[in-house]
């Protein structure tokens, strides 16, 4: 099997001449970016959801209606025009049928490029129309997934947290734009020539021919061959992207790598069965194009494999990082975040510190009061109004573009991504030496927004990005032929995988228990349907339920209730995250438990920037 696969390579930062060039080609993106929606929602709000046209309309609705029938006209009479050399080409159909038909890049592009903007401006001219045209595509992309994401939830509306948002303007000083490199010329980028390109949205100065001339003569060419160095053999760059990070330009190239998977694999057996139930979709060129099977469709069909010993599970957490149980008889990893943590709060102490130095005493009185109605407000006496909130945020908007606080808040991102992306790379050499060819996660939806364990810890959880770890676990499981999934972990901590006792879900509900004036009544034993723990007191009911409980003085471990027939591996108190990783494995397979092939034994590790995943000697 033959997976082809995107990773980026970031470039050197670019000269402080070409610096500035970047930044005005990326206003100017950001301008085109926001004439892009601006032409969409108003097209879209001028129906409604029957795809009616409503009575009484905006002038910029009438216009943003009339720009539209009047370029899909003239793109409809230049494609008739071509009806015998290209029969494939559609003509479009008229908006009044379907509002969503606004979301086509030839119309939008024949509009951004003709139609001036509100302020009688053409920022499509002051780029390259393939960077300008990336921009577009890109914001149809951004309204497809609202489009996808309504409909979705007006069938299941109980799924979301909320409804979903449609694709606003951004406050950002400048919009990344990207460039096909099958569009650059002999290693160089488009050339800009002569346009008038404005350092800002408003003209008020030009770049001048020494700062275009940077552009003109940059050699990416050489760029990526000092990239491919680092790179697999056989990765083939496709794409320029120039990234903003608090208005200094990034550059990156994204490359396109092709692994070839053995047809045995649990990787390839499982996207062969994936990919049927992810179906197809035609391109802009009406080329067939495999789509991206979700977590979901991956689980069907993992599922539906017969048992294998070439699997592991993994629980994230906060005291331990990652812990990963073996299903191959293997010692079971643990890997310490002490170390991590401290490094993150140490950051966090200095960014705190410079923020509480820098504070405005009106700052500090409008958080006092929002922490005030928010905490202890309980009789809605004190309000937190909208002209208080904006101010705040006006406030804070001065203070995060110090550049002192850019510089402490961007050194921490990097060192996470950086840590993190040493310890997922790591993780993967040592499961692909030990075998193992699945790999099932523990990942909660919306488990940060929900938990309740303190301010202090809960922060100290919220430093610890798992959704960045999980994802890039599973490009580097891509990597290597290592199938990566994720799976809910509810109290796979607190159940004993020892004692095999049954897994339940979050907010399952308990059929032994009543609810009778704030008390919880346990059925006797005639009620209940096996009466393990009947007459025993709540603590004592939810031990035997559970097959042992977690220690209080050490939360690392976990004890087990005596049963009889003991496996020979049994242990009476074991390691509660390693444990843990056993029990995600159980929640994706029903035929898996614990047996005499199986150890609780474990290696300690700690991560280190130089040395990446260490065991330890103690």
């Amino acid at each position: 099997m033959i997976r082809s696969i995107q990773r980026t390579a970031h470039l050197k930062a670019p000269s402080t001449l070409l610096g500035d060039v970047f930044c005005a080609v990326g206003c100017h993106a950001k301008s085109i970016r926001h004439r892009t929606i601006f032409i969409i929602r108003n097209v879209i709000a001028s129906f409604d959801a029957a795809h009616v046209l409503k009575a009484n309309l905006h002038d910029h609705q009438r216009n943003a209606l009339k720009s539209a029938e009047k370029h899909r006209k003239i793109i409809n009479e230049a494609r008739e025009a071509k009806a015998n050399k290209q029969p494939k080409l559609k003509l479009l159909e008229a908006i009044s049928k379907n509002r969503w038909k606004i979301l086509d890049i030839t119309l939008l592009d024949n509009i951004v490029r003709n139609e001036p903007d509100i302020a009688k401006e053409h920022p499509y001219k002051a780029m390259p129309a393939t960077a300008a045209q990336a921009v577009i595509r890109q914001v149809i992309e951004d309204f497809r997934s609202f489009h996808k994401s309504m409909d979705a939830y007006d069938k299941a509306t109980s799924k979301f947290t909320g409804k979903p948002s449609m694709p606003n303007y951004t406050k950002d000083e400048a919009c990344s734009f990207e460039i096909p490199l099958v569009n650059t010329r002999n290693g160089h980028l488009p050339a800009i020539g002569n346009r008038k390109i404005g350092i800002d949205r408003q003209c008020s100065k030009f770049l001048t021919a020494g700062q275009k001339s940077t552009w003109d003569e940059y050699d990416l060419g050489k760029e990526l061959r000092d990239v491919e160095e680092r790179l697999p053999k056989g990765a083939v760059p496709v794409l320029f992207r120039v990234t903003f990070n608090s208005g200094r330009p990034k550059m990156e190239v994204v490359f396109n790598i092709d692994v070839e998977i053995d047809d045995a694999s649990i990787f390839a057996q499982v996207y062969t069965m994936a990919n049927k139930l992810a179906g197809t979709k035609k391109n802009r060129a009406g080329n067939v194009n495999q789509k991206e099977p979700t977590n979901e469709m991956l689980m069907k069909a993992l599922q539906s494999l017969p048992p294998s010993k070439k699997i592991a599970g993994a629980d994230l957490g906060l005291n331990n990082a990652c812990a990963i149980g073996f299903a191959n008889g293997s010692r079971g990893m643990v890997v310490s975040s002490e170390r991590i943590r401290r490094k993150i709060n140490k950051a966090q102490q200095e960014i705190d510190q410079f923020l509480s130095d820098n504070t405005y005493d009106e700052l500090k009185e409008l958080q006092a009061k929002k922490l005030l109605v928010v905490e202890k407000n309980k009789d809605y006496t004190i309000k937190f109004t909208r002209k208080d909130k904006v101010r705040m945020a006006t406030l804070l908007k001065v203070i995060y573009a110090l550049p002192k606080y850019r510089k402490l808040t961007g050194k921490l991102a990097r060192w996470k991504n950086d840590i993190f992306k040493k310890l997922s790379g790591d993780i993967m050499r040592e499961l692909q030496r030990r075998g193992v060819q699945c790999f099932i996660v523990g990942k909660n939806k919306e488990w940060k927004n929900g938990c309740n364990m303190g301010r202090s810890n809960n922060r100290e959880f919220h430093n610890i990005p798992h959704a960045l770890i999980y994802s890039m676990l599973k490009a580097h499981g891509e990597k290597v032929g290592i199938l990566v999934v994720s799976t809910e972990e509810s109290y796979t901590s607190k159940i004993s995988f020892l004692n095999n006792v049954p897994l339940r879900k979050f907010e399952e509900k308990d059929t032994n228990k009543e609810e009778t004036n704030n008390e919880v009544i346990t059925k006797t034993e005639e009620d209940t349907q096996e009466g393990v723990g009947a007459n025993l007191p709540r603590s004592g009911r939810i031990k035997k339920e559970n097959g042992g409980y977690r220690s209080s003085a050490n939360r690392n471990v976990y004890i087990n209730e005596d049963i009889e027939n003991k496996p020979k591996n049994w242990k009476k108190s074991v390691h509660a995250d390693l444990q843990g990783s056993f029990n995600i494995v159980r929640k994706v397979f029903d035929w898996f438990c614990f047996n005499d092939t199986l150890t609780m034994k474990y290696d300690l590790y700690w991560m280190s920037p130089k040395l990446g995943l260490t065991k330890s000697k103690f």
